[in-house]
């Protein structure tokens, strides 16, 4: 289950930030202006992705390949699909953990588990300025780097960097706050295309094992 939580950590800051942070690359002088912009611009995003997550002393703990398809307002499909299979899907409302290997579903309420992360950018409705430190960092090895620092310091990160290549997010990577460090790069993107709205419905598939978190949520 810890192994669980921190894939679905992981992927709400990535797929959060993914979303509203989508700039264009010349246009970085001015980045809590622009964040702010694109949230309003940006309606889909998908892109083929590689996720490596290294250890505090720099080994290679885990790699792992997939794709994802994000549309507005938060809904969102992150599937895993190599060396295992794994799909993260929501309808905006509700969040679902497919660990196809392991035949079970995981089922939270998307509320509840983006709060207190940048999943809030996604709305709209929070002050960049107000809950992180953005900075332009300059370009290195051909991506346009810019950092987010968050202000509360009880978060699951303590920064992001964003990579931009010919005009398009190609890379991201995020350190939590225990000392590990996920890089991810995209691939085959595209941005502002009509998505099937199926994609975002999930149905239990049969004989699969059901944890519904909402009944221990709302129990406490």
């Amino acid at each position: 289950m810890k192994s669980q939580l921190k894939k679905v950590h992981i992927f709400v800051t990535g797929y959060t930030l993914l979303m509203s942070t989508l700039l264009h690359a010349a246009e970085l002088a001015a980045p809590v202006e622009d964040l702010n912009k694109y949230i309003s611009s940006l309606s889909s995003y998908q892109a083929e992705f590689t996720q490596t997550i290294f250890g505090q002393s720099g080994q290679e703990i885990d790699l792992v390949s997939g794709i994802v398809k994000l549309q507005k307002p938060g809904k969102f499909y992150w599937s895993y699909q190599s060396p295992y299979k794994q799909a993260l899907i929501s309808d905006g409302e509700t969040l679902w953990v497919h660990d196809i290997d392991l035949k079970q579903v995981t089922i939270n309420d998307v509320d509840l588990i983006n709060d207190n992360s940048p999943a809030s950018i996604l709305s709209g409705n929070v002050d960049i300025n107000s809950h992180y430190t953005v900075s332009d960092l300059g370009i290195f090895d051909d991506y346009r780097w810019i950092e987010l620092l968050p202000i509360d310091t009880e978060r699951d990160f303590s920064a992001v960097k964003l990579g931009f290549h010919d005009d398009q997010l190609a890379g991201m990577v995020l350190f939590d706050n225990i000392g590990q460090t996920t890089v991810i790069q995209f691939e085959h993107i595209n941005q502002n295309l009509t998505i099937s709205p199926l994609t975002f419905k999930f149905e239990l598939p049969f004989g699969v094992d059901v944890i519904d978190m909402r009944h221990i949520q709302d129990s406490e």
